[in-house]
């Protein structure tokens, strides 16, 4: 429970089909020196967005934890994100990071 006795709860959506990259702003000031890494990143979250949940898919995962009986703290959203979350638990810290490292292609 949080403050004032209401239930508290992480939706833990992976890549989720919207907008936001879209409509995120970019920096002014681009520096050159991150110009690849970034190109590689940007390719590989376009592939991660595809392959992505839909917003309803999220949406679905927030009413069953709005109405779950017995709450968790964490509800991983899709596939991917319940992979993650089991990766986050058991591969040691520096296995995990260098693991998104390698899929976001910037390892």
């Amino acid at each position: 429970m949080g403050p004032f006795g209401i239930r508290v709860a992480v939706i833990e959506p992976w890549a989720t089909k919207t907008s936001i990259e879209a409509n995120s702003p970019q920096g002014d000031r681009p520096v050159a020196a991150y110009g690849q890494t970034l190109a590689r990143y940007r390719a590989a979250f376009d592939v991660a967005m595809a392959a992505g949940d839909t917003a309803e898919d999220v949406a679905a995962t927030i009413l069953a934890a709005a109405q779950d009986k017995a709450p968790r703290l964490r509800y991983p959203s899709g596939k991917a994100a319940r992979q993650t979350s089991f990766a986050r638990r058991f591969l040691p810290r520096a296995l995990f990071d260098r693991t998104l490292r390698k899929q976001f292609n910037i390892a």
